[in-house]
């Protein structure tokens, strides 16, 4: 009952922010969280929500919230295909057979193509016409691998059949949209053009249904423990965090920063335990808290300031403070890094109960964390270059919002180690 109360209240913002504004449509997103997290174990025809589906949900619909917050009242379409977008992926993430999965998996997708494209400069609808051409041949690519393996089993039910062409083709449509190596090359430009509320979502809800989908599927196709997941996290991690180090735009320094981070959460795919499974949960979340607070506080400024990393010491002082925060949240710098810490923290002891090919990924995490910390040592460097101005921003609430959240998990991280542990054993019953 409660979760067919929050999926209408979700449609109800998208229909009210279409005819009326964030205003209208953002108090019924609000509402549906409660709604959510009061949900139980639902059966639903082609859905299953769980309580792995909850937690990320609830994510999704969070993520949601702080990006609307950001976006001009005047940007109706806005708010509709961010709820729209939102439905689609709690739907995505509940989905029991292929059927619904692909569905949903378009509801959401459609929606950010959307996104991306919409505004009237030539760069918004480059990147939006890279994203969708990159967009529609995944789910070309996914749609295919499901028809193989439609053909093979006869049922569109996920089930545990094996790894062959068809299982290969619907992963890589699933790792397209978290930006894994070597699905990654639309994240940079698309990331770099889209409005950065746009880039918020992307960053912080689409990823979540990316690896939301990749970790359940991969559970129910019995592809968990695979070799090519540990093969592509250690390329991804290495990739992402290196290509960061070359950048001088300041969003596709944070792109190439997603790809790093979506090698990490590859991590307990390749070895699958418990444990990892609980660090990659707490990191889903980090990191997409962290990520909308990046990308929040360069909406802020990039009218103003512009977009190359050198531009941004004249930012207010509330902004330096929050984005160097959310730096070191993303590094996973400890005490100052908050909640960021000690998701690696979890992640990378989990990969290390899991013998050679576990200490493999903790120490790969643990260097390419090392490598990003000095690029995101560079951004803070040039902000503290020059005093920061005393004019505090009407928007600065979102980043700062989210800083007072990471450190206050940082310092009391119990609450989101013991809630990714129950919705882990979910997968480990």
């Amino acid at each position: 009952m409660y979760l067919e109360m929050s999926l209408v209240l979700i449609s109800a913002s998208a229909f009210l922010g279409h005819l009326f504004g964030r205003k209208a449509s953002l108090p019924f997103l609000i509402l549906s969280v409660p709604l959510l997290l009061e949900s139980e174990t639902t059966r639903i025809s082609h859905f299953f929500f769980d309580e792995y589906s909850k937690l990320l949900s609830v994510l999704v619909v969070s993520v949601t919230i702080l990006v609307s917050i950001t976006t001009e009242e005047r940007e109706r379409s806005a708010q509709t295909l961010l709820s729209i977008s939102a439905l689609g992926i709690i739907l995505a993430l509940s989905s029991k057979d292929f059927l619904s999965l692909f569905v949903s998996w378009e509801i959401a997708s459609v929606t950010t193509y959307a996104m991306v494209a919409v505004g009237r400069g030539r760069e918004e609808l480059e990147a939006g016409m890279k994203y969708f051409l990159f967009g529609v041949t995944s789910s070309g690519v996914m749609l295919f691998g499901i028809s193989i393996i439609y053909g093979e089993n006869g049922t569109l039910s996920i089930i545990n059949s094996g790894f062959g062409i068809g299982q290969a083709l619907f992963l890589a449509g699933i790792l397209f949209k978290i930006g894994a190596f070597p699905f990654h090359v639309w994240i940079p430009d698309v990331y770099q053009g889209a409005r950065s509320w746009t880039t918020s979502f992307l960053a912080g809800a689409s990823k979540v249904m990316g690896f939301g989908v990749l970790v359940r599927s991969s559970y129910l196709m019995g592809l968990n423990g695979m070799d090519l997941f540990f093969l592509l996290s250690i390329l991804t991690m290495f990739y992402g965090n290196l290509a960061a180090l070359l950048q001088k735009d300041i969003k596709r320094l944070l792109a190439y920063s997603s790809i790093g981070h979506a090698g990490y959460l590859l991590i307990p795919l390749s070895v699958w335990n418990p444990r990892a499974l609980t660090g990659a949960l707490m990191h889903i979340v980090m990191h997409s808290l962290l990520k909308v607070g990046a990308f929040s506080t360069v909406l802020i400024h990039e009218k103003e300031l512009g977009r190359g990393i050198k531009d941004y010491k004249g930012m207010d002082k509330y902004s330096k403070l929050s984005l160097t925060i959310i730096l070191l949240g993303l590094a996973g710098v400890p005490l100052v890094g908050g909640g960021g810490f000690w998701s690696k923290y979890v992640l990378f002891m989990g990969a290390l109960a899991s013998g050679t090919r576990g200490l493999a990924l903790a120490l790969g995490g643990i260097l390419t964390s090392a490598i990003s910390l000095y690029y995101y040592a560079r951004v803070i460097r040039e902000i503290y270059s020059t005093p920061g101005s005393e004019e505090v921003p009407g928007k600065v609430l979102v980043p700062l919002t989210i800083t007072v959240t990471v450190l206050l998990l940082g310092l009391y991280p119990t609450p989101l180690i013991e809630i990714c542990q129950k919705v882990s054993t979910t997968l480990f019953p």
